[in-house]
């Protein structure tokens, strides 16, 4: 009956995507699954109950961590463009509280004159920083929150943004079975653009006959944009795990380059463990406009 309820719950929520209103957004940093783990699945993350920490992803996930642990990771993104991000974990007793920082760096842009005359360069970048808290509660429920500030910086003029999330997760025990829900990016916006908010929900099982875990979102955005995202990890060894995912990326790119676009939404990856190390890597596909390269390193204490 408890199991009922919880599944009737999230379906209502589920459904009550519908109500987000329509809205364009140009917060491309809060939109990227900064996870390597997440890049590496077809951008999920609502249910990922990592023992691992992971930035941006469902902040209920937390709740799941054990031990202090550090992470950094870098994005080689399309264009040239660079991100890098730093994060952590603090538990003290079953309480989690983490903080993290992200930075993406779009490079260098010729400034014009109405005659469209080089007048020299400008500089383009958005910073987001924050925190949060999470919590297992009856070692079932886990409920976690962040609240951060979003910059983004275009010559020498400067807007700032408090941005929040929220998430819930179901776990049995050993999490062999997630369910998770969030909504991320919502908050008091102040620029021209709409926060990206969205709302997703997921599930992830770990396979009784295969040493496999597969997981599957379903997200809505302010627009009313539905983007679905599967993956799945093999774990090839206790310290050696394969990766790869699909997701309705292709379908956004509307480029119509058939050969160059196939495997747009696709991504693989790989995680590494030695001691207190974690070592990720994963590839995301952007068709006909290249591939995208992130890597992280976690440390356990």
């Amino acid at each position: 009956m408890i199991r009922l309820r919880i599944t009737f719950g999230f379906l209502v929520l589920f459904l009550g995507m519908e109500t987000l209103p329509a809205a364009t957004s140009g917060y491309h940093l809060l939109t990227f699954p900064f996870s390597t783990r997440s890049a590496g699945m077809g951008g999920t993350y609502a249910a990922a109950s990592p023992d691992q920490f992971q930035l941006f992803t469902n902040p209920a996930a937390a709740a799941l961590t054990t031990g202090f642990q550090a992470f950094t990771g870098s994005v080689r993104h399309l264009a040239d463009i660079q991100g890098v991000g730093l994060g952590g974990v603090v538990p003290v007793e079953q309480h989690r509280f983490f903080g993290e920082a992200i930075y993406f760096n779009y490079g260098t842009f010729d400034r014009t004159d109405e005659h469209n005359t080089q007048t020299g360069t400008f500089g383009f970048h958005e910073l987001y920083v924050g925190g949060g808290y999470a919590l297992d509660i009856l070692r079932q429920f886990a409920l976690g929150g962040r609240l951060g500030v979003y910059s983004v910086v275009v010559d020498n003029e400067t807007q700032q943004t408090l941005v929040s999330s929220v998430g819930g997760m179901y776990h049995v025990r050993n999490d062999s079975t997630t369910i998770g829900i969030a909504l991320m990016n919502f908050g008091a916006n102040q620029g021209a653009d709409e926060l990206p908010t969205t709302l997703v929900v997921g599930g992830s099982q770990q396979l009784m006959y295969l040493p496999a875990r597969i997981h599957l979102d379903a997200q809505m955005n302010r627009q009313q944009q539905w983007r679905v995202a599967v993956g799945g990890e093999l774990f090839v060894q206790e310290n050696f795990s394969l990766r790869a995912g699909l997701n309705s990326n292709r379908f956004d790119l509307q480029t119509n380059v058939l050969r160059s676009d196939f495997i747009a939404g696709g991504t693989a990856g790989f995680s590494l463990t030695m001691k207190k190390l974690s070592f990720e890597f994963a590839l995301q596909s952007f068709g006909g406009a290249g591939v995208v390269q992130q890597m992280s390193l976690a440390v356990k204490l």
